[in-house]
């Protein structure tokens, strides 16, 4: 059987850890920036204003949940004219901003869907859909929020 050593969510990430929890795993991830880009007037920020951990779900490997604990720098600012004054590390490459999975699992969910219905873009059906969070549950009956619950 091959390893493959190499492997990381981003090209930004540096792997630190790789332990079995409950049935799956969960790697543990650093961003691997000198400084920040601030998201509100694009200047370059070198001052670390502490660290946040994301936790993102990543494609199975062997049939286990992944679970990705990917460690960003929170930068501070101290540009006037910019309204933000600290900001998190953006890696659009490993997951957009205030996504709950990777960007693979996302495109494989949303090739799933295209596939399953070219028309609407959702997937096979609602339930599903809401089950990984693509959908609000409150268009849902309470038979259908039942089997989401059953899902997760």
């Amino acid at each position: 059987m091959q390893t493959k050593s190499g492997w990381a969510p981003g090209s930004s990430a540096q792997i630190l850890t790789a332990e079995r929890v409950r049935g799956g795993w969960l790697i543990s991830a650093i961003a691997s920036h000198a400084s920040g880009i601030c998201p509100g007037c694009g200047k370059r920020s070198a001052l670390r204003h502490g660290w946040h951990n994301k936790l993102l779900q990543d494609l199975p490997v062997q049939g286990l949940i992944v679970t990705v604990r990917l460690r960003v720098s929170r930068w501070r600012y101290c540009n006037a004219d910019c309204e933000r004054r600290t900001f998190s590390d953006q890696l659009p490459e490993i997951a957009p901003r205030h996504a709950r999975r990777t960007q693979r699992v996302a495109e494989l969910v949303q090739l799933f869907a295209h596939a399953a219905d070219p028309a609407t873009g959702w997937l096979i059906s609602l339930i599903v859909a809401a089950a990984l969070c693509m959908k609000p549950r409150a268009l849902l009956t309470p038979g259908q929020i039942a089997k989401v619950d059953v899902l997760k």
